[in-house]
């Protein structure tokens, strides 16, 4: 499982306030925007120091009581955690906090930068986050700003499933050109809670594509823990509308002119054998190594009679339940991948304490 390219981290962090369940979640919304914008740091690995290149910038911000504009370059959450500026509700006009991050032009080889807006709305926990190429707009104190062409993961009501008041650690992994992925575990449970990040596509497919990144998020406390090998993550060899129930992986279609349909879907492929138990077989191979497969990407939607690869993820391997989450690869030296419910991901060189 070499990897392709060089991979950054900031790992082993812990939340900024863990006193109550309100402030656990509330920390792990401001930690999405304190790593991207560079301002969270810890336990840096074999590559060193995520570059500046990496970085995402703020675009326009709201606390919930000033809202920002279009590319103002205003962080209304601040550089620190700061819980009074980080408020909860429910969608309609309701005052609630979001943030808008631009990412890196490099992050794909279009040579733009792609925008993901992240904010705190829902009922208890919700967790909103949404990619698209173009820049949202429409944002009031009451109203997250949107996009024409959004890939959205929501869940009103529950998107973190472990907002225990306790001690919780956050890693942050990242590609010199700003493709991430951030997992967070909760101490001595074995096992990592919450998988949420953007990642590009790479292979030939890529050629053409106006869209090659996606969105995911996974949240699951139980079991192998997040990223979930079931329909909340995978779907049946691709998710089947998971996306629209706030988890998952989603991405637009190539030409960026529609997005992943409720019935039809998009998303990683596996084995087509799950129902028997694919994820949860704890054999190795012949050879003593688990069973591992690159993530491709399916692209499907009926309506419109497109079903297409979109790509590979680069460095995600699949993985069937061999192995303990938490382990890394190689298993000594300088270890490059970490294995999070049933994925092998980078892991920038730094061993996660679960």
């Amino acid at each position: 499982m070499a990897l392709t390219r060089l991979y950054y981290t900031q790992a082993e962090c812990t939340l900024d306030d863990a006193s109550t369940t309100v402030l656990v979640y509330k920390s792990f919304c401001f930690a999405v925007m304190a790593f991207l914008l560079g301002l969270k740091t810890g336990t840096t690995g074999t590559s060193g120091t995520p570059p500046g290149g990496s970085n995402w910038v703020v675009d326009h911000s709201c606390d919930s009581v000033t809202a920002g504009a279009g590319n103002d370059l205003v962080n209304y959450w601040g550089t620190s955690f700061d819980a009074t500026k980080l408020v909860l509700s429910a969608s309609g006009a309701t005052p609630k906090s979001w943030c808008v991050l631009k990412s890196p032009t490099t992050i794909t080889a279009l040579g733009v930068p792609f925008y993901l807006t992240i904010a705190l709305q829902g009922t208890t926990s919700g967790f909103y986050m949404a990619l698209s190429k173009t820049r949202p707009s429409g944002g009031t104190v009451n109203v997250v700003p949107t996009a024409t062409d959004t890939v959205l993961m929501w869940n009103s009501s529950q998107a973190f499933s472990d907002v225990t008041a306790a001690t919780h650690k956050i890693h942050y992994v990242t590609s010199a050109t700003g493709a991430f992925h951030i997992d967070i575990d909760r101490t001595g449970q074995g096992r990592g809670h919450t998988f949420l990040g953007v990642w590009d596509f790479s292979g030939p497919e890529i050629t053409g594509d106006l869209s090659p990144l996606c969105v995911f998020f996974s949240s699951a406390a139980t079991t192998r823990g997040a990223p979930l090998a079931a329909s909340q993550f995978f779907g049946n060899g691709y998710n089947t509308g998971a996306v629209a129930g706030g988890s998952g992986v989603g991405a637009r279609s190539r030409l960026n002119d529609a997005g992943p349909g409720t019935a039809e879907g998009a998303g990683i492929m596996y084995p087509g054998n799950n129902s028997g138990g694919w994820f949860a077989l704890a054999h190795l191979n012949p050879d003593a190594k688990q069973e591992a497969l690159s993530c491709r990407y399916l692209w499907q939607l009926n309506s419109s009679l497109h079903s297409y690869i979109k790509g590979t993820l680069p460095d995600w391997w699949l993985a069937n339940a061999s192995k303990t989450q938490g382990l890394v690869d190689p298993p000594t030296g300088a270890s490059e991948h970490i294995c999070l419910g049933n994925l092998w991901v980078p892991n920038g060189g730094v061993p996660h304490v679960m």
